[in-house]
């Protein structure tokens, strides 16, 4: 039982993670398609900035990596860098609702549970109204706070979220790397809409 314990945490940490790690990729094809920086330019400029996130878990605490990024690396107009990113840190968490409804569905998978049309998307505007209220902090500090309403919106119990925020560390550490280059590359996009003098 213990094996199939472990098996399952391993489980639930990779799944969510690949989730995550899909929707941080989709951040590169949006730059690609409407940025004037390459993909190239943009993947070396904001690897420092990934670094700290997933050595903080903090988007908070990434905040300056990723002003210095925007303005040296990045060439994004010194206002726009210090107006958009603080602001972004505090209400835009690219990553965070798709990995909250992760973790409830993998919880409905393991319970054999089929939430109703109704009941998925209460959940969809559950996740997204959490992650606007929720702290830029490590995510074992808010797991529970942050996944249980979501749960109880698609009629899930929440006790086995007492057993993943275990492993929430690596799900947390992607979550934080998708969070803050999706920051940058908003950033990049709102400086890009500026006019241009001359």
């Amino acid at each position: 039982a213990g094996l199939g314990a472990a098996g399952l945490l391993v489980q639930y940490a990779t799944t969510v993670a690949a989730v995550i790690a899909i929707a941080t990729l989709f951040i590169y094809v949006v730059v690609a398609l409407r940025g004037r920086v390459s993909v190239g330019t943009f993947a070396t400029a904001v690897a420092p900035v990934q670094v700290v996130a997933a050595s903080t878990q903090s988007s908070l605490a990434t905040l300056p990596a990723m002003i210095e990024c925007a303005r040296e690396r990045l060439h994004v107009s010194p206002r726009i860098a210090s107006l958009v990113l603080p602001l972004a840190v505090a209400v835009f968490r690219y990553t965070s609702p798709l990995g909250n409804l992760a973790v409830c569905y993998f919880i409905a998978a393991m319970y054999g549970i089929e939430p109703n049309v109704l009941q998925m998307i209460g959940s969809v505007f559950v996740a997204f109204a959490v992650s606007v209220g929720s702290l830029g902090l490590p995510g074992q500090v808010s797991f529970i706070a942050s996944v249980a309403p979501i749960c109880a919106a698609l009629g899930l119990p929440v006790e086995l979220l007492g057993i993943l925020v275990a492993v929430e560390i690596l799900p947390d550490i992607f979550r934080t790397i998708g969070n803050v280059t999706a920051d940058v590359a908003v950033t990049v996009l709102v400086d890009e809409s500026e006019p241009r003098a001359g």
